[in-house]
């Protein structure tokens, strides 16, 4: 699965609802669905780091946790210094932001 502006840029297809979606039959997107999951919201992180482990294998593992942590550093820093985005920004997502309602949560 690719981010939208990699999708676009490749001329790729892509749902933002595949992001969401827990009813996958691909082995490896339900491992890296589940260890995102556990490691966001607190669940079985050792289960979810195995399955990877099993799945993947342990290089994978530790790309995908690094991917996490930095993900979750990036966002922090960014809340923490109350960084915004531009205009640009907030109009190229407004179809993403829209579907999936994120704008009841922007305050002005």
């Amino acid at each position: 699965m690719m981010l939208r502006a990699s999708s676009d840029a490749t001329g790729s297809a892509t749902d933002i609802h595949d992001v969401i979606a827990d009813d996958t039959d691909d082995p490896v997107s339900s491992a890296l669905t589940s260890l995102v999951d556990a490691a966001l919201k607190h669940g079985d992180l050792v289960s979810a780091r195995r399955t990877v482990l099993e799945v993947l294998g342990p290089e994978a593992l530790v790309t995908a946790c690094s991917v996490i942590g930095n993900f979750e550093k990036m966002n922090r820093m960014a809340d923490g210094t109350g960084l915004g985005l531009s205009d640009d920004q907030m109009a190229g997502l407004a179809d993403i932001r829209s579907e999936l309602g994120f704008d009841a949560f922007i305050v002005e």
